[in-house]
């Protein structure tokens, strides 16, 4: 049996407090796939310091508690980014969305993914890793392999083409060694490699228009770089999220129908003031920054599920509408919204049996989420995004609402994963990939379920906090305003609260 290694970072004061007793203890399923004799390296705020192997696993009521030894002290202690951006992994969908945005994906719980290690160093036992600058993998971006000199193996080249076709991306390589390359398919990746359809030049565009100073920022970078120097350099270890989001799932570029029928990407000038508009609103009823809404939305866009979390009267269904119009556009018809409850069910959701008009005798009839896909499917509505927002979402039970569809809404299963319905018989159902789901769900209740890691890694997880800053000043002079009118000394208290 192969040695089976698990990362993940703790919780801040519990699980670091627990772990120097050598144990951690969480929720059922909170650990995934954890077992005994597996081995874990933990993450201290990005720090990593031990190789730990799981010795035994007590269950304690709805708990379960890992006991650990340690394998191995890193001395000195290791940057995370050095262990999951090493040659030793392969890169997958795992490792880029767990590994470099933990936050959106987990919020501030521990949270434990399987790291799948090369092929070629499957037989060499795992303490003897070198976790360092050395044995990190970097990136290129150029035209031409032959440009750099100087390759590790492990190195990943994104080959584009030249400055005047936009910089598209042709190829991606892995170097191997002795000048040999591996091709990558990114499809495993990603289902969506954008960057072969609108190039660098078109994502700089888009992301002028959407204000992301710190994207254009990069991809300024990485032209000039491919002007002066013929090709850039990126270590995997530093920012590779928003490298990774530039070059494969940048999908929202808008796109213009010219008369004469052709394609034509643009800067829709009315669309943005819209858009600034909208943000003014969100800014003052949600208190929530364009800084975060575009992290939504992006998020919302790789992972195609999110989960909006937070304490009530956060405006976390507010915010998800708000999303959701970005994503569909005009076609707000296309927003569907239902709530769920512990009586709600697979029957409701997917399809069940219905007695017919004359009661003779029973029929499969379709469910919410059946019907929207046979709708896209029989009108040929591809073309169209549609959103739906699922309020309350974990006040139902999920599995046994979504049943055997539940692997299918992962976002590289979409269209071509298909499942066997038992009470249509429909042997190949699909979910369409321009179906959107985002999840709102109050994270105070302590009468409703907490998720599985099966769920959870389904969905993208932010967390809306309550919060004021410096752009709601506007706001904040209203309060001070209504609160000397008043005149109450309670109120003052809770105002200087407020202001600290």
């Amino acid at each position: 049996m192969k040695t089976r290694l698990f990362m993940g970072s703790l919780a801040e004061e519990q699980g670091v407090e627990q772990l120097k007793e050598k144990y951690l203890e969480g929720p059922n399923g909170w650990f995934g796939d954890l077992k005994e004799g597996d081995l874990l390296i933990p993450s201290e705020a990005s720090i990593v310091s031990k190789l730990l192997i799981v010795r035994k696993i007590e269950y304690l009521g709805e708990n379960q508690r890992y006991y650990f030894d340690i394998l191995k002290e890193y001395i000195p202690s290791k940057k995370s980014s050095l262990v999951f951006g090493s040659k030793y992994f392969k890169l997958d969908i795992v490792t880029f969305t767990n590994a470099y945005k933990p936050a959106f994906s987990m919020g501030n719980k521990s949270h434990f993914y399987k790291l799948k290690i090369n092929k070629k160093y499957q037989n060499i036992d795992i303490q003897d890793f070198e976790f360092s600058e050395l044995n990190a993998r970097n990136i290129y971006v150029t035209e031409n392999v032959e440009e750099i000199s100087e390759k590790h193996e492990g190195d990943i080249f994104f080959i584009v083409s030249d400055e005047e076709s936009g910089y598209q991306l042709i190829e991606t390589l892995e170097y191997e060694a002795d000048d040999t390359f591996n091709k990558i398919n990114l499809k495993d990746i990603s289902s969506r490699i954008n960057i072969e359809k609108y190039g660098l030049k078109g994502a700089l565009e888009n992301f002028k228009k959407y204000k992301y100073k710190n994207k254009v920022s990069l991809i300024n970078d990485i032209i000039s770089a491919l002007e002066n120097q013929k090709f850039y350099k990126h270590p995997l270890t530093s920012n590779l999220g928003m490298f990774y989001n530039i070059l494969i799932v940048n999908e929202t570029i808008n796109k213009k129908h010219k008369e004469d029928g052709s394609d034509e990407n643009y800067i829709d000038n009315d669309s943005n003031d819209d858009n600034l508009s909208e943000q003014k609103e969100l800014n003052r009823y949600c208190f929530i920054s364009e800084e975060e809404i575009n992290t939504i939305e992006e998020l919302l866009r790789f992972k195609k599920n999110i989960i909006l979390e937070g304490v009530p009267g956060v405006g976390k269904t507010y915010i998800a509408e708000k999303i959701a119009k970005r994503i569909v556009g005009d076609k707000t018809d296309n927003i569907k919204t239902i709530q769920f409850h512990q009586s709600y069910s697979y029957e409701d959701f997917i399809e069940g049996l219905r007695p017919t008009e004359d009661g003779s005798h029973f029929e499969a009839y379709p469910g919410f989420l059946k019907r929207l896909c046979d709708n896209i499917k029989e009108h040929n509505k591809w073309n169209e995004n549609f959103v739906v927002i699922i309020d309350e979402i974990n006040r139902g039970n999920i599995s046994k609402i979504f049943g055997e569809v539940f692997m299918l809404i992962e976002s590289d299963k979409r269209d071509n994963t298909t499942v066997y319905l038992p009470y249509s018989r429909e042997k190949s159902f699909t979910i369409p990939s321009n179906i959107y789901f985002i999840g709102t769900m109050n994270t105070v209740d302590r009468s409703i379920s907490l998720f599985d890691m099966a769920l959870r890694r389904r969905f993208a997880n932010y967390e809306i906090k309550p919060c004021f800053n410096d752009e709601h000043e506007e706001v904040k002079e209203e309060i001070k305003k209504y609160l000397k009118e008043v005149n109450s000394k309670k109120l003052n208290i809770l105002w200087d609260k407020i202001k600290k």
